[in-house]
């Protein structure tokens, strides 16, 4: 059985890439094609995220189909 460190819960490692501002909230955290990208691993399984995207999802929850987010 491989241990280690705990990976992070998915909102909690999103928000650690968010620097708020007053007035802007800035993306810390890496980009792919000029936008924020997030890549959460668990059971050595990877799942790609968009920051704009997930930042909907964890706020609103699943985006609708059709929605232009």
């Amino acid at each position: 059985m491989k241990t280690g460190p705990k990976p992070k819960p998915l909102a909690e490692l999103f928000w650690s890439k968010v620097r708020k501002g007053q007035n802007c909230w800035e993306w810390t955290g890496a980009k792919a094609n000029g936008y924020g990208a997030l890549t959460h691993v668990v059971n050595r399984k990877h799942k790609h995220w968009i920051a704009h995207r997930l930042a909907w999802t964890l706020t609103h929850g699943p985006i609708p189909e059709g929605a232009f987010i």
